[in-house]
C-alpha cells in the first residue's frame, strides 16, 4: 500500500531536476524518496530534516576563514565567517602560537560572527595557547555577549565601541497573542 502511495503522490518532475541542484539536497532528495518507501512518511521528513541540517553545518563550517599577516613585530589574524561548533576545529588549525613566538598577536573578529558556546570555548583555548607562548595576546571586535563567556579573558580585548559588533539578544521573553 505504501509504494501505491509514493507513487500516486510523488513529483516524478522533481526527478528530471536532480543534476541541476546541489548534490546534497539531490542525495537527500534520493534518501528521503527510499525511505518513505520502506518505512514511513514521518521517518522519511524526519530523516530528510537531520541530513539536511547536517549538511547545511557541514557547507557553513567550510566558511571559517582566518588570513595572517605578519609585521615586524606584529601578527595579524583575520577571522571572517560563521564561527560554531562545526567550524571549530577548522579556526583552531589556522593558528600557530608556537612559531609565532612572542611576538604581539592580534586577532580581529570584525568579518566573524560568533554563534555558540563551543566557538566560545574554541577562543578560550586559543588564549590559553597563546599565554603558554608568552605571546601579547588582544582579541579585536568580539561583541559583549561573548566576551562576557570568555573566562579570564579580559586583559586582552581592545575595546572599539563604534566598530564592535552587536547582535541585539532578545532579553525578555516574547508573548504571542491568538
Amino acid at each position: 500500500i505504501m509504494f501505491m502511495v509514493v507513487i500516486g503522490t510523488f513529483s516524478w518532475s522533481s526527478m528530471q531536476i536532480l543534476h541541476k541542484v546541489p548534490r546534497t539536497d539531490a542525495i537527500v532528495m534520493i534518501i528521503a524518496a527510499a525511505m518513505i518507501v520502506f518505512t514511513n512518511v514521518a521517518y522519511a521528513v524526519f530523516a530528510g530534516i537531520i541530513l539536511s541540517a547536517l549538511a547545511f553545518a557541514w557547507k557553513k563550517s567550510q566558511k571559517i576563514n582566518v588570513n595572517r599577516t605578519e609585521e615586524k613585530n606584529l601578527i595579524r589574524y583575520d577571522v571572517d565567517g560563521p564561527l560554531f561548533f562545526a567550524s571549530t576545529k577548522v579556526f583552531q588549525a589556522q593558528f600557530f602560537p608556537s612559531k609565532d613566538g612572542k611576538k604581539k598577536v592580534v586577532v580581529d573578529f570584525l568579518t566573524a560572527r560568533i554563534y555558540d558556546q563551543s566557538a566560545v570555548e574554541e577562543i578560550n583555548k586559543l588564549i590559553d595557547r597563546y599565554k603558554k607562548t608568552g605571546s601579547e595576546l588582544h582579541l579585536q571586535h568580539v561583541n559583549q555577549e561573548t566576551r562576557d563567556m570568555l573566562r579570564h579573558a579580559a586583559e586582552f580585548f581592545d575595546t572599539d565601541a563604534e566598530n564592535d559588533p552587536r547582535y541585539h539578544l532578545v532579553v525578555e521573553p516574547v508573548v504571542l497573542k491568538s
